[in-house]
């Protein structure tokens, strides 16, 4: 029979070896994370957050000094003292 190009069809046989019986263990031991490690850098993460907000309050205010463009160091500076607070036991 031919195949879809018009060519002979050819047929190949490949032999396998033969299925070991010796069954491998192929499980996967994972360490537990080492949370002293864990808790530093949620620690860093939570301080580097806490300055990035106060100085984009700060670079804003900064855009446009007024006393009444001000309001936005308030809330800013209060999560800045809640993150440092939450993030110093970690560090």
């Amino acid at each position: 029979s031919l195949s879809r190009r018009g060519g002979p069809r050819t047929t190949t046989t490949t032999t396998t070896p033969p299925a070991a019986d010796v069954r491998s263990d192929s499980r996967l031991f994972a360490e537990p994370p080492d949370l002293d490690v864990v808790s530093l850098v949620v620690g860093q993460e939570t301080y580097g957050f806490a300055i990035v907000a106060l100085g984009e309050a700060i670079w804003s205010f900064l855009q446009a000094p007024s006393f009444d463009h001000a309001k936005v160091l308030v809330p800013a500076s209060i999560a800045a003292v809640v993150l440092v607070f939450v993030a110093g036991p970690m560090v």
